[in-house]
């Protein structure tokens, strides 16, 4: 578009400046919807972990986090748990014998 006054040019610029805020608000849509999916994959990896961990506190000079083994061949609960914990951490892997 050739630009002959002033005012095709404010308009001009107020045009490029809407266009540069919509690609911005895109841009900050599609981070909400990264960081929501990265929490909820948090929220659910703390799940996993609240339902597997024991804290022994009994023995007062030696306090310990320890965890339960979790199988995909056991109860339904542990499978889908093995399941989600395969897909939360993907650097775990399956040990092939």
């Amino acid at each position: 578009m050739e630009i002959r006054t002033c005012e095709e040019y404010v308009l001009n610029r107020l045009f490029e400046a809407e266009d540069a805020l919509a690609e911005i608000r895109d841009n900050y849509d599609e981070m909400c919807r990264k960081f929501d999916s990265v929490m909820k994959s948090y929220q659910e990896l703390k799940d996993i972990i609240y339902q597997i961990a024991t804290i022994n506190d009994k023995d007062k000079t030696c306090e310990y986090i320890y965890f339960n083994s979790i199988y995909k061949n056991f109860s339904n609960e542990e499978a889908a748990m093995f399941k989600k914990l395969m897909q939360l951490v993907p650097t775990i892997k399956v040990r092939e014998d």
